[in-house]
């Protein structure tokens, strides 16, 4: 079978057949092969979920140190807040930027240099324990370098993947819960052990391990395909051309309500990773047996973004419902956790969370692709790590500040769990536009 896909004055000739893509630029044929589907992409998948497991690990487990940083400083939560706010804001927010050096100097030095950057400034508090240096060093430089290597991650695997790329991304993406099961109970242990400040220089020596996982980051089968399309003077490299797609992606209606949609999500998603120990321990649980939420949290996580991945691989729900009904549970867990006290209870709102909340994250980059296609998907996927990011400066923080204001952590999941069930359901508003009742016809 031959498909031919127009792209500007290009016509991109796709034969199932072969294992090559013939493309034709300005009278200028190149052989391409095509995303393997498996080969080293499945070592590029292994890498990710290492990758994953160690920053998100230590991004989740977050809340187990600001505990630890509440006693020491004397400082509100709402102050805690701002310091998990700000290690997750950057690590989303700098995403079109990372996209343009992966596409500029390779994936391979990105995640070298993000994981040299974030395991130094995760084990510089060792050395000067102020807050202010806190926030410098384990909040903003720590976040700039996770976000180098979540975007990186998450890029080069929907990249090497098209026929498995939802079960590819969900093996990737779940180590994060993986790491967040493992560094919650883990963290909490060195702090007992040797106090917050050496936790974080043994914490941040495990961060080096990002090194040998971006070394494995080869150079992508599909990277000569941008380069053919680039053969005239590069036009589509230009930032004159990125604005350009830029500006047109702000006036399409779909990527405005998707933008949103993912920012009303992350002003409620990670605060209670932030605050599941904390409101714990005034609920009167032990602080060992409170930092195991988390691991319940990762636990469900690593199996929802599994789980999630394979069902979005196997074609047996529509991923874009996936996504909405991801987040309407993952809200309505919270809004039902309500009162809750006894541990066992606790466990349960936990696990369903995480497994909502996992497949959530690995849904997010798959209906991006099937709304808006593979190519510049480094671009796309950063401008919405932009309105996630932003949304994570303004969570946590005011969950904090209600509980400061009601000495209550069920107001303030309440707060959360109401933000993550509008995010599912205002995406369905996209069945008034008629582009996108037409096209969803067609997505699998």
């Amino acid at each position: 079978m031959v498909c031919g896909i127009k792209v500007g004055d290009n016509i991109i000739v796709e034969k199932d057949s072969e294992i090559n893509i013939e493309i034709e630029v300005n009278e200028t044929r190149v052989n391409v092969a095509r995303p393997p589907d498996g080969g080293w992409g499945w070592v590029v998948v292994f890498a990710a979920l290492v990758s994953s497991a160690l920053f998100d690990g230590v991004t989740y487990s977050y809340g187990v140190l600001t505990t630890e940083f509440i006693d020491h400083f004397d400082v509100s939560r709402t102050t805690i807040g701002l310091m998990g706010s700000l290690l997750i804001g950057m690590t989303l927010c700098p995403g079109p930027i990372v996209g343009y050096l992966c596409k500029k100097y390779g994936y391979r030095f990105v995640m070298i240099l993000g994981g040299s950057i974030s395991s130094i400034s995760f084990m510089a508090p060792f050395f000067y324990a102020e807050l202010w240096f806190l926030f410098l060093t384990s909040s903003l430089l720590t976040g700039i370098g996770f976000g180098m290597i979540y975007l990186t991650c998450v890029v080069i695997v929907n990249n090497y993947f098209e026929k498995r790329r939802g079960l590819a991304v969900g093996i990737a993406v779940c180590g994060s819960g993986l790491g967040t099961f493992i560094f919650g109970p883990l963290i909490q242990f060195l702090i007992e052990l040797y106090g917050w400040r050496g936790a974080m220089l043994i914490a941040g020596g495990i961060l080096f391990n990002l090194i040998p996982c971006g070394l494995l980051f080869q150079k992508l089968p599909t990277h000569t395909l941008n380069e053919a399309s680039n053969l005239n003077k590069k036009k589509e490299n230009s930032i004159k051309n990125t604005i350009k797609l830029v500006l047109k992606l702000f006036s399409n209606p779909i990527f405005i309500l998707y933008g949103l949609s993912n920012f009303f999500s992350c002003v409620g998603f990670n605060a209670p990773f932030i605050y599941v120990k904390d409101r714990a321990i005034t609920a009167g649980i032990p602080a060992i047996k409170a930092s195991f939420l988390l691991s319940s949290m990762g636990i469900g996580n690593f199996f929802g973004r599994i789980a999630f991945g394979f069902i979005a691989t196997r074609e047996l729900f529509n991923g874009f419902h996936l996504y909405n009904a991801s987040l309407i549970i993952c809200g309505a867990t919270l809004i039902c956790s309500w009162g809750v006290t006894s541990y066992a209870s606790m466990i349960v709102y936990t696990l369903i969370f995480g497994v909502m909340a996992g497949s959530y994250v690995t849904m997010t980059s798959i209906v991006l692709v099937e709304l808006f296609g593979l190519n510049d998907l480094g671009l796309l996927f950063g401008l919405i790590n932009i309105c996630q990011g932003v949304a994570v400066f303004i969570g946590p923080p005011l969950a904090g500040y209600i509980y400061d204001s009601t000495h209550s952590f069920n107001a303030a999941f309440l707060f959360c769990g109401g933000f993550l069930s509008i995010a599912g359901l205002m995406m369905y508003i996209a069945y008034f536009f008629k582009g996108f009742r037409k096209s969803h016809c067609q997505m699998k």
